[in-house]
């Protein structure tokens, strides 16, 4: 019934669903179903009692669907442009480069672009932006 409790007559064991084998090697041939929700990795064979088959699938299935960012550089290299399939967007500015106390000179024309590096972080500035 999907309420996440066993009650009684939700379990049953191989024997009385009259499963008498379940191959353990996937056929490793992996799509996609349900609009997307379901990603299916590989199935196998399953063998009833009565010889009849049916197929069991590796699945995982979508819980959160989470935004997922695209950065990129602009043309002129100081700023990064963040933006998700949702629509949101987010420009992230470059700022003028520390002083490395080397003996080069520094017209400050160095910038340090500030970087992204999971979606976790992306997803972050973009809430904090938006």
């Amino acid at each position: 019934d999907g309420d996440g409790i066993v009650d009684d007559g939700e379990l049953t064991s191989l024997e009385d669903a009259g499963i008498v084998s379940i191959d353990l090697l996937s056929d490793n041939q992996g799509y996609y179903t349900a609009g997307g929700d379901v990603r299916v990795h590989g199935v196998a064979q399953v063998t009833y009692a009565d010889g009849s088959t049916t197929t069991a699938a590796d699945a995982e299935f979508v819980y959160q669907n989470a935004p997922v960012a695209e950065a990129v550089l602009t043309d002129d290299g100081q700023a990064i442009e963040v933006s998700t399939d949702d629509g949101q967007a987010l420009t992230i500015e470059a700022a003028p480069a520390a002083d490395s106390g080397s003996s080069a000179v520094d017209d400050g024309s160095a910038a340090a672009v500030p970087s992204l590096t999971t979606e976790e972080e992306a997803a972050a500035a973009m809430a904090h932006a938006g």
